[in-house]
């Protein structure tokens, strides 16, 4: 099943149970792949779910209400997991610092393929110096 799909199923199982506010993030999720989709260059549904899920959490750096966190939440579930500054930071122990950055930033994306790339290049940066 197609993260399309699912999203697609829990909006008919939300509209049953008419549940307002899962009903309302799920629709904007499925609009936002939908849209990725669709875009002159296609962009893969796990990262318009990406993408959805950064503007939320942009949104509650201004407004932390209940309503946001509990779309955030929702979001989550359907984003792929991302890795965390931790295991980018073992993983710069590892490699060869000789490469030039955007090498790397390479090497960081095939590694990890969701992964935020502000944070990949700050942790390279960091380690580079």
């Amino acid at each position: 099943m197609t993260l399309k799909q699912r999203i697609k199923q829990d909006l008919a199982l939300a509209m049953k149970r008419q549940d307002k506010p899962a009903v309302s993030t799920l629709r904007m999720l499925l609009s936002e792949v939908t849209y990725g989709e669709m875009a002159c260059k296609p962009v893969a549904a796990d990262h318009c779910c990406l993408r959805y899920r950064k503007r939320v959490e942009e949104q509650l750096t201004f407004s932390s209400s209940q309503e946001l966190l509990a779309e955030l939440g929702l979001v989550r579930q359907y984003c792929p997991e991302q890795p965390t500054r931790q295991e980018l930071e073992a993983w710069t122990r590892s490699i060869d610092r000789s490469l030039p950055f955007g090498q790397l930033m390479k090497e960081v994306k095939r590694k990890f393929p969701f992964v935020d790339f502000s944070l990949a290049a700050e942790v390279i940066k960091a380690a580079l110096n």
